[in-house]
């Protein structure tokens, strides 16, 4: 559902205006309250009940910071959600949302790590695998990648590049 919202805002926004840069124009946290409405109004076959609220930039523990998009469960035997996104960030900022999941104390929670990094293929260079194995290494053995897709952007005008969508479940 992430991946499939993020492929129609990027389109949307490219068919905009002529000079659209797809969805590097779009503010993170407007991307996460477009994911957390449309999961909250699915979140009966998303998170497998009706019994969430919806929570945006809310502290879940001390000294870890606000999260981008929290789902909390009103039955103590459902998960309560986490979902942490970056769009096309520096490096130190993507550090910064794994190490606070990492750190989240894990009991009764499923922590998502949702990144969208703008990459170049050259010749025999793929951005892309780099940069998966880029995160796979500052994850260690602490999260999976769950889900990765490719789709088509641009960039600068008529530059066309891609946006490389992970999403990564943290243990």
């Amino acid at each position: 559902m992430i991946y499939d919202l993020a492929f129609e805002e990027n389109k949307e926004l490219m068919d905009l205006t002529e000079n659209a840069v797809g969805l590097k124009k779009m503010p993170e946290l407007a991307f996460a309250y477009e994911c957390g409405k449309e999961i909250f109004r699915h979140r009966k076959i998303i998170l497998n009940s009706s019994d969430y609220s919806w929570e945006r930039e809310l502290v879940i523990q001390k000294g870890l910071g606000p999260s981008d998009l929290v789902f909390l469960s009103e039955d103590s035997g459902l998960p309560n959600y986490v979902i942490e996104f970056k769009l096309d960030d520096n490096w130190h900022k993507y550090q910064s949302d794994i190490e606070k999941l990492v750190k989240l104390e894990s009991e009764n929670w499923v922590k998502l790590f949702c990144s969208f990094k703008h990459v170049f293929k050259y010749g025999n260079t793929d951005q892309s695998i780099d940069f998966i194995e880029i995160l796979k290494t500052e994850f260690g053995n602490e999260a999976v990648l769950i889900s990765h897709e490719l789709f088509e952007t641009k960039i600068f005008n008529e530059q066309k590049d891609q946006f490389l969508y992970t999403c990564w479940l943290v243990k």
